[in-house]
């Protein structure tokens, strides 16, 4: 299937073969890396860029505050650059307006995700602090409770999520 009368495979069906390979070996990939190189076992055991990129495979690392500010600039110049191309071809006036209220809009969006990201990072210092003074008030008066898998504290027995991590220990 795929070959025409003279026996040659078509460039589509070709395509079809080369995208199978593809997600193929992605696949194993992702998997292989997933069981060998992210397994709990490797936690810390990584320095520099190879603890870097352990850190931001886990999502441990989040980069998304990074390629944010990247795509909003790359916005920001692509709108630049199409509106110089158009004022030459279309009035002035109207290219620069629709080039300010892009930017603009661009702009607000960038902000409203940064929000996001800033009120989910505050939230989690929240909860790393409380959870430290909750560990100092109950340490004190509580029985050896449990270790968290992830991040190694102990932990309130009474404690579904860890205080330091976040994981979930149910």
């Amino acid at each position: 299937m795929g070959y025409n009368y003279y026996g040659y495979q078509s460039p589509l069906a070709e395509a079809g073969n080369i995208f199978a390979v593809i997600v193929l070996l992605s696949l194993a990939g992702a998997v292989l890396v997933n069981f060998l190189f992210l397994s709990k076992k490797n936690e810390g055991k990584y320095e520099g860029f190879v603890g870097w990129l352990y850190d931001v495979l886990s999502f441990k690392k989040l980069m998304a505050e990074h390629l944010l500010r990247i795509l909003c600039m790359f916005f920001m110049f692509l709108i630049l650059g199409f509106g110089i191309a158009f004022m030459f071809h279309m009035n002035p006036l109207v290219v620069l307006l629709v080039m300010v209220l892009l930017i603009v809009i661009v702009r607000l969006g960038y902000e409203f995700a940064m929000l996001n990201i800033i009120i989910c990072r505050n939230t989690s210092e929240i909860n790393q602090k409380l959870g430290e003074k909750h560990t100092e008030h109950t340490e004190s008066h509580k029985k050896p409770g449990k270790i968290c898998p992830f991040c190694k504290k102990t932990l309130a027995p009474t404690d579904h999520f860890c205080p330091y991590c976040g994981h979930d220990l149910e």
